[in-house]
């Protein structure tokens, strides 16, 4: 196998140019882009021109805003050969073009099972986002609970220590009754 001279640099820039053209392709500008993924269009502009190359989380809602076809993200994935057209019009018959084939199209197999594997994936992965941002959000309103609970249990504590240090010493409640026992009355003996 030869060794290619394209650096790391190219191949990004190769990946965007190949996104762009998917995303032109699909008319899809950068403002449009940007306003539906909650970015800045500078951000879809700097992925789209290579400037800088998407995570494969942002690829990947890339992918899903655009609403790209398994084909359309094999494409920008792999290039223009992993469309069966492009592929039968832009290579020349070789000796073992049937095997070489059929090598190509188990591979794009395996990809298509993959992207269908991450098709279904994604509705699953944009459920659980959405239940754990409720989960964030009951757990905040939990802890502002929890927090002026406490604050108010607090107050209260306060409340009561400041309320006996201010009153005059006295006994508690029902102590009466056990420090000084009444006087009992006697019986009258004799008359």
């Amino acid at each position: 196998m030869a060794e290619s001279a394209v650096s790391d640099k190219d191949l990004k820039w190769q990946g965007a140019a190949r996104l762009d053209d998917e995303l032109t392709a699909a008319g899809w500008t950068n403002v449009a882009l940007a306003k539906k993924l909650g970015w800045s269009d500078s951000t879809v502009s700097r992925h789209r021109s290579g400037e800088r190359a998407p995570s494969q989380d942002d690829l990947a809602k890339i992918f899903a805003a655009a609403e790209f076809t398994p084909t359309q993200i094999l494409r920008v994935l792999v290039g223009p050969k992993a469309t069966p057209q492009a592929h039968t019009l832009h290579k020349p018959p070789v000796e073992n073009e049937p095997e070489r084939l059929e090598d190509d199209a188990v591979s794009l197999q395996k990809c298509a099972a993959s992207l269908s594997e991450l098709e279904r994936l994604i509705p699953l992965i944009e459920d659980l986002n959405r239940e754990v941002a409720i989960i964030r959000d009951q757990g905040k309103a939990l802890a502002v609970l929890v927090r002026t609970t406490s604050a108010q249990a607090v107050d209260h504590v306060i409340q009561s220590v400041q309320e006996r240090a201010q009153a005059p010493e006295q006994a508690p409640p029902g102590a009466d009754a056990v420090a000084t026992p009444k006087p009992k009355k006697r019986a009258r003996a004799q008359k």
